[in-house]
Formats: structure tokens, sequence, C-alpha cells
């Protein structure tokens, strides 16, 4: 095999080896957003006058993207087409204002920076912080694999 056929092998090699770390900390990233969802946010408090649709937790989604050049982009954010907008009987619209209008694409916001609201409201001025604390969580885990499997 001539010297650049080795090196391509090598190169080939590599790549296959970033693909492969790239997928573990997507994967990674995404199971910690939703452990960080779970924990700061839906279980702060058990709804008593409506049932959760979880869509938000399953909206959570992971992408790996290759440019050919041996640079991974990891993307892990919620997917706002996997959140559903409905007017319930029940006076409590999923995702939705009393006045009908879909707000599911400020939801992340409101909850990562906390919202406003009355007294009565069990989360008002809380915030959970997840993406924040995921982004953190994110960058060591991502240095310490890449440090560990290269």
């Amino acid at each position: 095999m001539s010297v650049s056929g080795q090196i391509d092998k090598i190169l080939r090699k590599k790549d296959k080896k970033l693909q492969l770390i790239a997928d573990d900390i997507a994967a990674a990233v995404k199971d910690k957003l939703k452990e960080n969802l779970e924990k700061n946010w839906y279980s702060t408090y058990s709804p008593k006058s409506y049932f959760r649709t979880w869509d938000l937790f399953d909206s959570v989604t992971a992408e790996v993207t290759h440019d050919g050049r041996f640079n991974y982009y990891i993307q892990v954010y919620f997917d706002s087409a996997k959140i559903s907008s409905v007017q319930n009987d029940s006076g409590w619209n999923s995702h939705m204002g009393f006045d009908g209008q879909s707000f599911k694409s400020g939801l992340v916001s409101l909850i990562e920076h906390g919202m406003k609201g009355s007294q009565y409201n069990p989360r008002n001025g809380n915030s959970a912080h997840m993406i924040e604390f995921t982004q953190e969580w994110a960058n060591q885990y991502a240095r310490q694999l890449l440090k560990s499997r290269l």
C-alpha cells in the first residue's frame, strides 16, 4: 500500500472514531437534559387540575452532523414540532393561553428563565436552569470523553 493510501486509511479510521464519540456525546447530553428537566421542572410539583402531556420531555432531540472535514456538530434541543397545542375541556389548554394562542415556542424560555404569575402559581418566579446545567455538564463530559478515547 502506498503512503497516501496508508494515510487515507488512518484518516478514515480516525473519522469513524470521531463519529462514534460524537454519537455518544449527543446521546449522553440528551439523557442529561431530560434528567435535568425531570428533576428541576416536572418533579417540582404535581398538577391537580390537568394532566401532563410530557410533550416537552418527549421533544428533546439530538442530532449529529458532519461537514466531511473531521468536524462534527452536536445539537441537542427541544423540537417544538413535537409539542402539541391543544384546547381541553378542563379549562386548561395544553401549551396554549386562555385566548387559544399557542405559546409552545416560548415555553422553553419560560421554564429556563422563570415565569411570572400570581402567588397561586406554584412556579411563580421559579426557573429550572435545565439548559444552563446541561451545558456545564456537557462541556466537561465531552472533554473527558475525547481525552479518554483519542
